[in-house]
């Protein structure tokens, strides 16, 4: 350990302890350039351009951040380089923010919880892993989605409502595990002029190339587990290929299929992305059905979107919109006032026939929508199939309803308290005043 550069203090190496210091009024708190396993706890960082700083040579991974105050600092932590570093029992508060360029860890799973953030402005009103049996228990329903990361999302999924005390701080395991830094921006599409591969691909770990690094491996599954502890291997790649294509699994394929890419090497510690993709495909009656598009696709135009049926109209409902509420694709007309979709829409399409409509993407975290006074027409964004009155428990809503596909356009039905809300369908949502609806998977 030393000093560089304006920083209180420096660390390039392997398993040391930083505790109980107080860095105020300066440049910089602690430089963590390099090194695993080092445990930085008990500290006060405020009033700094930079808190922590992770990386500028080299790679810090598999470091320890738990209980630490950072208050007013410009930026509380910069992540430069190196990843799955953990932050867990730390309080950020006041002005500041956490940026990282490669994926931390910003949680220790539940129940222990995450951080403590003064900008958080989530509710407590469910507890449990998925945040979803009533009841508070101190975290925040929704995850904590402050944190600046570039190239993929990542949250604090469990975080604090209030600050946490010192003695509220958990000791750390004897020896951090140390592993590779995991792939990131993972993305599905489907491939081939037929559609019948799924192409799975991902940015390289920045482990690979090392002399411990080995392979990738893809786990998969039919049905969605956000863990993906239940999914089977499915196939292994060598370092440096970032892509796998799933041939046959696309469009022909009548099932469902979840992936999750893992990072393989010697030390026996598999580190995978906490982001999924999957295949999706829904069934298309010929005429007219309320659908939506369940996943983040990178290409998101009307083509594409419906690349595996022939759909002649599509319209979508826009509360807001000037001099009129509706958007329309339709292969009749030369113009069109909608050309691509969002994961937030419902859609209603009429299709010239029977077909399966197929997708790849993205599986969200969560999705956010905006629901405005009166009738919205919505996605349900999510893989895990609940009722209306757990999915809308926190909305006042008025109604939901849904359609038979494959009837006239306006025949609707209304859903009841117990009723299930699927993933692919379209839902009209009355409700009373503005609000936030957030879906989570």
């Amino acid at each position: 350990m030393g000093f560089h550069d304006g920083y209180a203090v420096s660390i390039s190496s392997d398993n040391n302890i930083v505790e109980g210091i107080t860095v105020v009024n300066g440049f910089g708190g602690i430089f963590l350039d390099d090194g695993s396993g080092n445990l930085i706890r008990r500290s006060r960082f405020e009033n700094l351009a930079r808190g922590i700083r992770m990386g500028d040579m080299g790679q810090p991974t598999w470091n320890t951040l738990i209980c630490n105050d950072f208050r007013d600092n410009t930026v509380h932590v910069v992540g430069q380089q190196g990843g799955n570093n953990i932050f867990h029992h730390n309080n950020f508060m006041g002005q500041g923010y956490a940026y990282e360029e490669w994926h931390n860890i910003w949680h220790d799973g539940y129940p222990s919880g995450g951080n403590y953030w003064s900008d958080y402005v989530g509710n407590d009103s469910y507890r449990g892993p998925n945040q979803d049996f009533p009841g508070a228990d101190g975290i925040g329903d929704e995850p904590y989605k402050g944190i600046y990361s570039f190239g993929s999302e990542n949250y604090d999924d469990y975080p604090f409502m209030n600050p946490v005390p010192k003695s509220g701080c958990p000791s750390p395991p004897p020896q951090m595990p140390k592993g590779p830094i995991p792939p990131y921006n993972l993305s599905a599409n489907l491939e081939n002029p037929l559609h019948s591969d799924v192409n799975i691909s991902w940015n390289l770990s920045l482990d690979d190339g090392s002399p411990d690094f080995q392979n990738y491996a893809i786990y998969y599954g039919q049905d969605y587990d956000s863990t993906g502890a239940s999914y089977q291997f499915l196939a292994e790649v060598p370092s440096g290929q970032n892509y796998y294509v799933h041939n046959g699994a696309g469009y022909g394929d009548a099932l469902n299929y979840f992936y999750y890419v893992q990072a393989n090497d010697s030390s026996g510690y598999p580190a995978k992305n906490d982001t999924q993709v999957a295949k999706f495909k829904q069934n298309i009656q010929s005429g007219w059905n309320l659908i939506s598009v369940p996943l983040q696709m990178r290409d998101v135009s009307i083509q594409n979107v419906f690349s595996t049926i022939v759909v002649e109209r599509a319209m979508v409902y826009e509360p807001l919109l000037a001099g009129g509420n509706w958007r329309e694709y339709n292969i009749q007309k030369p113009y069109q006032t909608l050309d691509s979709l969002t994961i937030t829409q419902g859609v209603w399409i009429q299709a010239s026939q029977d077909g399966n409509m197929t997708i790849a993407g993205v599986v969200p975290h969560f999705t956010a929508m905006q629901l405005e006074p009166g009738w919205n027409l919505v996605s349900y964004a999510s893989f895990k199939d609940r009722n209306v009155s757990t999915t809308l428990s926190i909305i006042p809503y008025n109604n939901v309803e849904t359609h038979i596909p494959g009837s006239g356009p306006y025949n609707l039905v209304s859903m009841n308290p117990n009723d299930i809300m699927i993933a692919g369908r379209g839902y009209w949502i009355d409700i009373e005043t503005s609000c936030v609806w957030i879906v989570q998977n």
